[in-house]
C-alpha cells in the first residue's frame, strides 16, 4: 500500500523499535510499527523533516515526534552550480566518489534520488568553501 500510494515512511534518526513487548531475554520482542508516512510530493519539496522517537513514559509504545520545516520558513541559501568547478581537474572524480558514498536511503525512487541529491549538495558545499572560500567576497575585496 505504501509503495502504491507513493508515501514515503520517514525513518527515525535514533533507532528503529518503536514498540516492545516489555520482556526479558528470549521472550522478548521488539517491532517498527508507529510510523510517519507522507506523500511522496510534500517529502521532495524543498521543506526538511526528521522524526525522532521520544523517551519512554511507561507504555509498551514510543511516542515519535516529526519536525518539519516546510516552504517560507526555511532562510538557507539556494545551491547553485558554478562553473568555475570544472576547472578543478578532480572536481568530476570528486562527485562520482561522494555519489558513490551516499548513505542507502529506503522509499521510493524518487525520494532516494532526492535524498541521494542533498548529501550531495551538503558535500559539494564543503568542498567548494574549502577549495576556494568565499569567492563573492574575494570578490568585493578585489573591486574595492
Amino acid at each position: 500500500m505504501i509503495h502504491q500510494l507513493n508515501l514515503v515512511d520517514v525513518r527515525t534518526t535514533n533507532g528503529v523499535f518503536t514498540w516492545n513487548n516489555k520482556r526479558i531475554g528470549e521472550h522478548a520482542v521488539a517491532s517498527h510499527l508507529d510510523r510517519f508516512l507522507l506523500s511522496e510530493s510534500i517529502a521532495t519539496s524543498s521543506g526538511d523533516h526528521h522524526a525522532v522517537i521520544l523517551p519512554t513514559t511507561g507504555s509498551d509504545h514510543w511516542a515519535l515526534s516529526l519536525t518539519w520545516l516546510g516552504l517560507g520558513l526555511q532562510h538557507r541559501k539556494l545551491f547553485r552550480f558554478e562553473h568555475y568547478w570544472f576547472e578543478d581537474p578532480n572536481f568530476q572524480g570528486k562527485v562520482h566518489e561522494w555519489w558513490q558514498a551516499s548513505e542507502p536511503q529506503t522509499g521510493h525512487c524518487m525520494y532516494r534520488f532526492q535524498q541521494r541529491l542533498k548529501q550531495l549538495r551538503q558535500r559539494i558545499r564543503v568542498w567548494n568553501k574549502e577549495e576556494f572560500g568565499n569567492i563573492f567576497e574575494d570578490k568585493l575585496q578585489l573591486e574595492e
